[in-house]
């Protein structure tokens, strides 16, 4: 045998041992779906700070009209909707986050994606879509930008945590 047999079996003996798993089987970051749902904040800063901590997503200095809703979905977890105006610059800033994958399409946003995000106002060039979880956290995050002017874009944001069972 070859002098790495001698290795591979210390190996496999101290991680029987000493690597065991004790316990919750599934592992200790598990949670289960609560039971009731946790209540959400009300005030305008808190619900703007409670989005920013689940999503991991920073609202842009230069946002204007920003509104934050927040409701909880089947799951007894929050699901937070955002909307808010800012520059090219700052859109661009929001979907370059990390663990966001941004894709352009040259096509106005469809009735199934209005619906889901509210979009009521028109774009002059196509939408950016961008999604992807936090790194950080069990957060899903969905994002629509539309631009109804050359130098402003309106995002729509669908922030939630999903359930670990």
């Amino acid at each position: 045998m070859g002098r790495g047999f001698p290795a591979l079996t210390l190996a496999v003996i101290l991680c029987a041992t000493g690597c065991a798993a004790t316990g919750d089987p599934e592992g200790s970051f598990r949670e289960s779906t609560p039971q009731a749902a946790s209540p959400l904040p009300t005030a305008s800063a808190n619900l703007h700070a409670a989005f920013e901590d689940l999503s991991g997503l920073t609202i842009p200095q230069d946002a204007t009209d920003l509104e934050v809703a927040a409701e909880n979905n089947s799951a007894n977890l929050p699901v937070y909707r955002v909307r808010f105006t800012t520059s090219r610059g700052g859109a661009e800033r929001f979907c370059t986050t990390a663990g966001f994958n941004a894709y352009r399409d040259p096509d106005a946003p469809d009735r199934e994606t209005r619906e889901e995000f509210g979009i009521t106002g028109e774009t002059i060039e196509g939408t950016v879509t961008c999604r992807g979880g936090d790194p950080g956290s069990r957060a899903s995050r969905k994002v629509v930008v539309v631009f109804p002017s050359a130098e402003s874009a309106v995002v729509h944001v669908i922030a939630y945590a999903f359930p670990n069972d």
